[in-house]
C-alpha cells in the first residue's frame, strides 16, 4: 500500500524515501522473483522505528512500507505462478528503544519470517 502523506507531518521527507523505496522494491520483486530464486531477502540496516505516528501499524516507517510492498508482489505473484515464493526479513538498529518496539512488532506479525538484529552501540 502505498504511504499515506497524512501519517508524514513534518516528516516529508521520509515520505518521498518512501514512494521511492516502493517502487524500487516493487520491480526488483518481480524481477528477482520471475528469475532464477524463489526467496527475495530483505535488509534493513536502519529500521527504526523513528518518529512515526502510525504507532499501531507502523504504517509510515520503512520496515512496514517494505513488507506491504513485498507481500504484494508476493501474493500477485503467486496467483499467476504455482511457486511457493518466500520473502525474509531481516532488521538490524542500533537503538534500543527502536529496536525493542521493531522486535515487538516482529513478534505480532508471525506470518512474515521477521528477524531482528540490534546494533550494539560503542561506549
Amino acid at each position: 500500500m502505498p504511504p499515506n502523506i497524512e501519517n508524514y507531518h513534518g516528516r516529508e521527507q521520509s515520505f518521498i524515501n518512501h514512494l521511492f523505496l516502493n517502487s524500487y522494491l516493487e520491480q526488483a520483486a518481480y524481477k528477482l522473483l520471475q528469475g532464477r530464486s524463489p526467496t527475495f531477502n530483505f535488509i534493513d540496516a536502519f529500521a527504526g522505528p523513528w518518529q512515526v505516528d502510525d504507532t499501531i501499524k507502523y504504517s509510515d516507517a520503512s520496515f512496514a512500507q517494505a513488507i506491504d510492498t513485498l507481500e504484494a508482489v508476493r501474493r500477485k505473484l503467486s496467483m499467476f505462478k504455482n511457486n511457493n515464493f518466500r520473502i525474509r526479513y531481516r532488521f538490524c538498529e542500533r537503538d534500543r528503544y527502536a529496536a525493542t518496539e521493531l522486535q515487538e512488532f516482529a513478534e505480532k506479525n508471525t506470518e512474515f519470517d521477521i528477524k531482528v538484529f540490534p546494533g550494539i552501540v560503542p561506549h
